[in-house]
């Protein structure tokens, strides 16, 4: 868990991105999400979800994240919400591409192997509509 908060204020620096409020929520249905409020930006993560995830799947969480912050999309109407996943994810790719070569090469084949638009497609249609255009997920 040190990892993840560590990694991510590191890279909110490096991106030259405003101090963000890291706030645990055992409770959040996902990983992490970073939310916008009238008092600020938070980031909500999961600790038990992020706890059993590898480091691959973690920096891309992270990146997938901070996309979203760097891009600061609306995110109201169902294709708004579409664009900005497509972005941060996008976003996220390319920054693992870039400095975790090796971690982008196995989130990008497990994620294939594992036929991950298969499942967004029945769980997650946001996701799966943002994602089934992204070369690198498609088998």
């Amino acid at each position: 868990m040190q990892y993840f908060l560590r990694m991510f204020y590191y890279w909110c620096g490096r991106l030259k991105l405003p101090e963000i409020q890291a706030i645990r929520d055992n409770r959040f249905v996902y990983p992490c999400a970073v939310w916008n409020t009238d008092h600020g930006t938070y980031l909500l993560y999961n600790e038990k979800l992020i706890a059993r995830q590898p480091k691959y799947v973690i920096i891309n969480y992270i990146f997938h994240e901070l996309g979203h912050l760097v891009h600061n999309l609306p995110y109201d109407s169902y294709e708004e919400k579409v664009i900005s996943e497509r972005k941060a994810e996008r976003f996220a790719l390319r920054m693992m591409k870039k400095h975790y070569p090796k971690m982008y090469q196995e989130y990008t084949y497990r994620a294939r192997k594992n036929r991950m638009l298969e499942y967004l497609k029945e769980n997650d249609k946001v996701h799966y509509d943002a994602w089934k255009v992204i070369r690198e997920f498609i088998p």
